[in-house]
């Protein structure tokens, strides 16, 4: 069982103008209930329950709190025409993963496929009704030699290990999305280097491929690639609309914090020509 209580800024882009966006205060309360099943060794069953009530308030460019109606670049916006702005989003999401990593946090070997359902639903007490359909894959290859049980591995060694890892997301949904419960690409937790949401809807796609290498004792290197879009409401998937970025990062391990590493990522915005510094613990995927 876990309660939350979360207040973020947020932003929605314009559909024709993507240099144009407007922020908006979202407060976001609620809590979620779960169960996880192994079905078998490297196969897991989860079901969870969430009760999620959002709040969204627009700010104009000067700062000031205001209706969406009187925003004009919200005019002829999905959300806010749809009336889907904020209030319940109870759900109840069925996840099933297959994963046979070495190691969850830190892993030199294996893959992860997953799929999961989540029902968005006036039945459960909520405003709105729609289903999001969310399928992951995850693959990570070993460059240089290691045994088959790598938990015999000293950490040195461990450490040693160089990595090619990819991950590839895609997410849809049907009925009524909320703006609270949109899919988000851009930023540290998918395209490291470009704004946060810098596409954001109803339906998204994502590739990140990464190297990772040893710099020595507990400090790790990376060079990545991440690329990803979304659709607005109503819209098909554009790959016209790419985000991509590259870029090089540290890993540093902390005894205190276990295998996962502190991550510092630096990337580089194809399409703004230029990049961000993002911080982060444990890998991004």
């Amino acid at each position: 069982i876990e309660g939350f209580l979360l207040h973020e800024t947020d932003r929605i882009r314009d559909e024709d103008d993507p240099d144009i966006v407007t922020r908006f205060e979202l407060e976001r309360r609620g809590g979620s209930i779960g169960v996880v099943r192994p079905m078998s060794e490297d196969v897991t069953l989860s079901l969870s329950l969430q009760f999620l009530d959002g709040a969204v308030t627009f700010i104009n460019e000067d700062g000031e709190a205001l209706p969406p109606e009187d925003i004009p670049e919200l005019t002829d916006n999905e959300w806010v025409n749809r009336g889907l702005i904020d209030g319940a989003s109870n759900s109840m999401t069925a996840r099933l993963q297959y994963d046979t990593r070495d190691f969850t946090l830190d892993p030199s070997q294996g893959s992860v496929l997953s799929f999961q359902t989540t029902m968005i639903g006036q039945v459960l007490g909520g405003d709105y009704d729609a289903f999001k359909y969310e399928a992951e894959a995850r693959q990570f290859i070993p460059l240089t030699h290691a045994p088959e049980d790598i938990s015999s591995l000293s950490p040195t060694q461990y450490r040693g290990q160089h990595v090619l890892a990819f991950r590839l997301f895609y997410g849809t949904s049907s009925g009524d999305l909320p703006l609270i419960e949109r899919f988000k690409i851009g930023g540290q937790n998918s395209v490291r280097g470009t704004s946060e949401t810098a596409r954001a809807g109803d339906q998204a796609i994502l590739f990140n491929a990464e190297y990772r290498f040893p710099l020595g004792g507990n400090l790790g290197g990376c060079i990545f690639f991440d690329a990803g879009t979304a659709a607005s409401p109503g819209d098909s998937l554009d790959f016209g609309s790419l985000v991509s970025t590259v870029g090089l990062g540290v890993r540093y391990r902390v005894s205190f914090f276990g295998i996962a590493p502190l991550r510092l990522d630096y990337g580089y915005d194809f399409d703004e020509g230029e990049g961000q510094i993002v911080f982060g613990f444990g890998h991004l995927f």
